[in-house]
Protein backbone atom coordinates (compact mmCIF):
# COMPACT_ATOMS: atom_id res chain seq x y z
CA UNK A 1 0.00 0.00 0.00
CA UNK A 2 1.21 3.60 -0.44
CA UNK A 3 1.24 4.73 3.09
CA UNK A 4 4.31 2.33 3.69
CA UNK A 5 5.24 0.57 0.74
CA UNK A 6 8.85 -0.01 1.70
CA UNK A 7 8.47 -1.80 4.96
CA UNK A 8 5.54 -4.13 3.81
CA UNK A 9 7.70 -5.20 0.19
CA UNK A 10 10.51 -5.58 2.66
CA UNK A 11 8.67 -7.90 4.82
CA UNK A 12 6.33 -9.76 2.63
CA UNK A 13 9.63 -10.53 -0.02
CA UNK A 14 11.78 -11.79 2.74
CA UNK A 15 9.39 -14.38 4.05
CA UNK A 16 8.98 -15.57 0.86
CA UNK A 17 12.82 -15.75 -0.19
CA UNK A 18 13.29 -17.65 3.24
CA UNK A 19 10.80 -19.82 2.22
CA UNK A 20 12.58 -20.45 -1.23
CA UNK A 21 10.12 -18.99 -3.25
CA UNK A 22 10.43 -16.02 -5.63
CA UNK A 23 7.57 -13.58 -6.03
CA UNK A 24 5.74 -10.80 -8.03
CA UNK A 25 5.39 -7.08 -6.46
CA UNK A 26 2.53 -5.06 -7.46
CA UNK A 27 3.31 -1.67 -5.21
CA UNK A 28 0.74 1.07 -4.85
CA UNK A 29 0.47 3.70 -8.00
CA UNK A 30 0.84 5.96 -5.99
CA UNK A 31 4.43 5.24 -4.09
CA UNK A 32 6.74 4.96 -7.26
CA UNK A 33 9.38 6.58 -5.60
CA UNK A 34 9.64 4.00 -2.31
CA UNK A 35 9.03 1.17 -5.30
CA UNK A 36 12.40 2.41 -7.06
CA UNK A 37 14.42 2.56 -3.79
CA UNK A 38 13.74 -0.63 -2.69
CA UNK A 39 13.93 -1.78 -6.21
CA UNK A 40 17.77 -0.10 -6.13
CA UNK A 41 18.66 -1.81 -2.77
CA UNK A 42 17.55 -5.31 -4.00
CA UNK A 43 20.22 -4.72 -7.10
CA UNK A 44 22.82 -3.26 -5.07
CA UNK A 45 22.46 -6.84 -2.09
CA UNK A 46 23.04 -8.89 -5.20
CA UNK A 47 19.77 -10.59 -5.61
CA UNK A 48 19.75 -12.59 -8.48
CA UNK A 49 17.43 -11.65 -11.07
CA UNK A 50 13.70 -13.66 -11.10
CA UNK A 51 13.98 -13.85 -7.55
CA UNK A 52 11.66 -10.27 -7.12
CA UNK A 53 10.13 -8.72 -9.90
CA UNK A 54 8.23 -5.64 -9.81
CA UNK A 55 5.18 -4.78 -11.89
CA UNK A 56 3.49 -1.69 -12.01
CA UNK A 57 0.03 -0.31 -12.71
CA UNK A 58 -3.54 0.13 -11.42
CA UNK A 59 -4.76 -2.41 -9.42
CA UNK A 60 -7.98 -2.80 -11.01
CA UNK A 61 -5.93 -4.04 -14.32
CA UNK A 62 -2.63 -4.86 -13.04
CA UNK A 63 -4.01 -6.75 -9.64
CA UNK A 64 -7.01 -8.39 -11.15
CA UNK A 65 -4.10 -9.85 -13.43
CA UNK A 66 -1.80 -11.28 -11.30
CA UNK A 67 -4.23 -12.37 -8.71
CA UNK A 68 -6.24 -14.68 -11.51
CA UNK A 69 -3.17 -15.83 -12.81
CA UNK A 70 -2.89 -19.79 -12.72
CA UNK A 71 0.75 -20.11 -11.95
CA UNK A 72 0.51 -17.98 -8.83
CA UNK A 73 -0.02 -20.09 -5.83
CA UNK A 74 -0.41 -17.17 -2.35
CA UNK A 75 -1.71 -14.12 -2.53
CA UNK A 76 -0.72 -11.54 0.41
CA UNK A 77 -2.51 -8.15 -0.07
CA UNK A 78 -2.35 -5.27 2.16
CA UNK A 79 -5.29 -2.29 1.74
CA UNK A 80 -8.75 -1.73 2.08
CA UNK A 81 -11.07 -4.41 3.02
CA UNK A 82 -13.31 -4.02 0.07
CA UNK A 83 -10.53 -4.78 -2.15
CA UNK A 84 -9.59 -7.63 0.21
CA UNK A 85 -13.00 -9.32 0.22
CA UNK A 86 -12.46 -9.23 -4.02
CA UNK A 87 -9.11 -10.59 -4.12
CA UNK A 88 -10.77 -13.93 -2.19
CA UNK A 89 -13.44 -13.62 -4.24
CA UNK A 90 -11.36 -13.72 -7.35
CA UNK A 91 -8.74 -15.96 -6.30
CA UNK A 92 -11.12 -18.74 -5.12
CA UNK A 93 -11.57 -19.45 -8.98
CA UNK A 94 -7.70 -20.97 -8.76
CA UNK A 95 -7.88 -22.08 -4.90
CA UNK A 96 -5.10 -19.38 -4.03
CA UNK A 97 -4.07 -19.48 -0.61
CA UNK A 98 -4.52 -15.59 0.33
CA UNK A 99 -3.22 -13.48 3.26
CA UNK A 100 -4.88 -10.13 4.25
CA UNK A 101 -4.23 -7.44 6.35
CA UNK A 102 -6.81 -4.95 5.59
CA UNK A 103 -8.45 -1.56 7.48
CA UNK A 104 -8.66 -0.72 10.87
CA UNK A 105 -10.61 1.53 13.31
CA UNK A 106 -8.19 0.78 16.60
CA UNK A 107 -8.99 1.54 19.72
CA UNK A 108 -6.62 3.16 22.46
CA UNK A 109 -8.18 2.68 25.96
CA UNK A 110 -7.10 4.94 28.65
CA UNK A 111 -8.11 3.41 32.07
CA UNK A 112 -9.13 5.25 34.89
CA UNK A 113 -5.76 5.35 36.77
CA UNK A 114 -3.66 6.88 33.75
CA UNK A 115 -1.61 10.12 34.02
CA UNK A 116 -3.08 12.33 31.63
CA UNK A 117 0.27 14.09 30.77
CA UNK A 118 1.58 10.62 29.91
CA UNK A 119 -1.30 9.53 28.49
CA UNK A 120 -2.39 12.42 26.24
CA UNK A 121 0.94 12.17 24.07
CA UNK A 122 1.02 8.55 23.62
CA UNK A 123 -2.38 8.11 22.64
CA UNK A 124 -2.08 11.25 19.77
CA UNK A 125 1.13 9.60 18.37
CA UNK A 126 -1.00 6.52 17.83
CA UNK A 127 -3.61 8.24 16.41
CA UNK A 128 -1.68 10.51 14.50
CA UNK A 129 1.14 8.42 13.00
CA UNK A 130 1.71 8.71 9.30
CA UNK A 131 -0.70 11.56 9.37
CA UNK A 132 -3.37 9.27 10.43
CA UNK A 133 -3.26 7.46 7.25
CA UNK A 134 -2.47 4.22 8.82
CA UNK A 135 -4.77 0.81 9.16
CA UNK A 136 -3.01 0.68 12.66
CA UNK A 137 -3.67 3.88 14.17
CA UNK A 138 -5.57 4.54 17.44
CA UNK A 139 -8.02 7.12 16.09
CA UNK A 140 -10.88 5.93 18.76
CA UNK A 141 -9.98 6.83 22.29
CA UNK A 142 -11.80 5.48 24.91
CA UNK A 143 -11.63 7.61 28.07
CA UNK A 144 -13.26 6.91 31.86
CA UNK A 145 -16.53 9.33 31.81
CA UNK A 146 -15.06 10.32 35.33
CA UNK A 147 -12.42 12.01 33.79
CA UNK A 148 -14.26 12.85 30.33
CA UNK A 149 -13.85 16.46 30.53
CA UNK A 150 -10.04 16.02 31.37
CA UNK A 151 -9.20 14.60 28.74
CA UNK A 152 -11.39 16.46 26.03
CA UNK A 153 -9.42 19.47 27.65
CA UNK A 154 -6.14 18.48 27.55
CA UNK A 155 -6.58 16.52 24.09
CA UNK A 156 -7.79 19.47 21.94
CA UNK A 157 -4.79 21.90 23.80
CA UNK A 158 -2.19 19.13 22.66
CA UNK A 159 -3.73 18.97 19.27
CA UNK A 160 -4.11 22.78 19.06
CA UNK A 161 -0.30 22.92 19.39
CA UNK A 162 0.26 20.62 16.29
CA UNK A 163 2.26 21.19 13.06
CA UNK A 164 0.43 20.81 10.02
CA UNK A 165 2.60 20.92 6.75
CA UNK A 166 5.60 20.53 4.39
CA UNK A 167 6.83 16.84 5.30
CA UNK A 168 10.64 18.41 4.49
CA UNK A 169 9.76 20.78 7.18
CA UNK A 170 11.54 19.13 10.81
CA UNK A 171 8.85 20.83 12.54
CA UNK A 172 6.17 19.19 10.69
CA UNK A 173 3.90 17.08 12.51
CA UNK A 174 1.43 15.79 10.29
CA UNK A 175 2.28 16.13 6.52
CA UNK A 176 -0.32 15.81 3.67
CA UNK A 177 -2.80 13.83 2.42
CA UNK A 178 -1.50 11.22 -0.40
CA UNK A 179 -3.77 12.97 -3.10
CA UNK A 180 -6.56 15.26 -3.29
CA UNK A 181 -9.09 12.22 -3.49
CA UNK A 182 -7.65 11.22 0.19
CA UNK A 183 -8.03 14.83 1.14
CA UNK A 184 -11.70 15.32 -0.15
CA UNK A 185 -12.60 11.92 1.58
CA UNK A 186 -11.20 13.03 5.25
CA UNK A 187 -13.05 16.61 4.41
CA UNK A 188 -16.39 14.78 4.21
CA UNK A 189 -16.02 12.52 7.43
CA UNK A 190 -15.16 15.77 9.30
CA UNK A 191 -18.71 17.13 7.76
CA UNK A 192 -20.48 14.21 8.68
CA UNK A 193 -19.22 14.27 12.18
CA UNK A 194 -21.13 17.44 12.49
CA UNK A 195 -23.79 16.05 10.90
CA UNK A 196 -24.07 13.66 12.77
CA UNK A 197 -23.89 15.48 16.06
CA UNK A 198 -20.40 15.13 17.27
CA UNK A 199 -18.75 17.71 18.89
CA UNK A 200 -16.00 19.13 17.35
CA UNK A 201 -12.89 20.23 19.84
CA UNK A 202 -10.53 20.96 17.45
CA UNK A 203 -9.59 21.46 14.05
CA UNK A 204 -12.73 20.92 11.54
CA UNK A 205 -13.11 21.29 7.33
CA UNK A 206 -10.66 23.05 5.59
CA UNK A 207 -6.80 23.38 5.27
CA UNK A 208 -4.71 24.68 8.15
CA UNK A 209 -3.95 28.41 8.72
CA UNK A 210 -1.91 29.95 6.51
CA UNK A 211 -2.48 27.59 3.83
CA UNK A 212 -4.21 28.08 0.60
CA UNK A 213 -3.22 25.15 -1.06
CA UNK A 214 -2.33 21.52 -1.06
CA UNK A 215 -3.58 18.62 1.07
CA UNK A 216 -3.19 19.46 4.41
CA UNK A 217 -5.70 18.46 6.92
CA UNK A 218 -6.47 20.69 10.04
CA UNK A 219 -5.99 17.60 12.94
CA UNK A 220 -8.90 16.89 14.30
CA UNK A 221 -10.97 15.64 16.93
CA UNK A 222 -14.36 14.90 18.07
CA UNK A 223 -16.11 13.88 21.03
CA UNK A 224 -18.82 11.43 20.16
CA UNK A 225 -20.19 7.72 20.63
CA UNK A 226 -19.38 4.42 19.19
CA UNK A 227 -22.68 4.44 17.20
CA UNK A 228 -21.42 7.38 15.05
CA UNK A 229 -19.93 6.41 11.22
CA UNK A 230 -16.97 8.95 12.05
CA UNK A 231 -16.32 5.94 15.09
CA UNK A 232 -17.31 2.90 13.03
CA UNK A 233 -15.55 4.04 9.62
CA UNK A 234 -11.96 3.90 8.20
CA UNK A 235 -11.08 7.73 7.71
CA UNK A 236 -7.20 7.30 6.84
CA UNK A 237 -6.73 11.11 8.58
CA UNK A 238 -5.87 12.47 11.37
CA UNK A 239 -9.26 12.54 12.77
CA UNK A 240 -10.04 11.17 16.36
CA UNK A 241 -13.47 10.58 18.46
CA UNK A 242 -13.25 10.48 21.82
CA UNK A 243 -15.59 8.13 23.34
CA UNK A 244 -16.58 7.95 27.08
CA UNK A 245 -16.92 4.52 29.20
CA UNK A 246 -18.20 4.06 32.68
CA UNK A 247 -16.30 1.08 33.64
CA UNK A 248 -13.61 -1.35 31.73
CA UNK A 249 -15.68 -3.83 30.87
CA UNK A 250 -18.11 -1.27 29.10
CA UNK A 251 -14.60 -0.20 27.36
CA UNK A 252 -13.88 -3.31 26.32
CA UNK A 253 -16.89 -4.07 24.77
CA UNK A 254 -16.50 -0.89 22.95
CA UNK A 255 -13.22 -1.36 21.70
CA UNK A 256 -14.61 -4.69 20.23
CA UNK A 257 -17.86 -3.60 18.95
CA UNK A 258 -16.11 -3.25 15.34
CA UNK A 259 -16.03 -4.70 11.98
CA UNK A 260 -12.01 -4.37 12.35
CA UNK A 261 -10.04 -6.29 14.19
CA UNK A 262 -6.54 -4.83 13.71
CA UNK A 263 -4.49 -3.56 17.18
CA UNK A 264 -4.93 -1.79 19.87
CA UNK A 265 -3.41 0.68 22.58
CA UNK A 266 -3.96 0.18 26.07
CA UNK A 267 -2.40 3.18 28.42
CA UNK A 268 -2.77 2.98 32.33
CA UNK A 269 -0.62 3.66 35.29
CA UNK A 270 1.00 0.53 35.91
CA UNK A 271 0.69 -0.78 32.64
Amino acid sequence: PWNSDAGFICNKLATAMAAGCTAVIKPSEMSAMQTRVITEALHDAGIPAGVFNIITGRGEVVGEVINRHPDIAKISFTGSTAVGKHIVESGAESLKRVTLELGGKSPTLILDDADVMQAVPLALAAGFMNSGQACIAGTRILVPRSRQAEFEQAIADAVGKVRSGDPRDENTEIGPMVSQKQWQRVQDYIRLGEEEGATLLVGGVGRPSGMDKGWCVKPTVFAGNNRMRIAREEIFGPVLVIIPYDNEAEALAIANDTAYGLSALVLSGDR
